[in-house]
């Protein structure tokens, strides 16, 4: 991953409320590992394709980084 990328983070009262913007950039880096940088926008485009389906995932990652922020107190 590029060390001048760059992520947010919103934190809100309550679940619902929590953005974890920069978990985008983790996951598209992560996928795209070791893609030349003009291969990556098609590449990436492929695997959305290919995981559309998977879409149930976003919640349960988002229960995860909630537990993780609730555990260390980051909010």
């Amino acid at each position: 991953m590029d060390p001048g990328r760059e992520g947010l983070l919103e934190l809100g009262e309550i679940r619902g409320k929590i953005h974890y913007k920069f978990a985008g950039e983790l996951i598209i880096a992560i996928l795209l590992r070791g893609v030349p940088d003009s291969e990556q926008q098609g590449t990436f485009e492929k695997l959305l394709g290919k995981s559309a389906r998977l879409s149930r995932a976003v919640a349960a990652i988002d229960d995860v980084l909630a537990c993780y922020a609730r555990d260390r107190q980051l909010r």
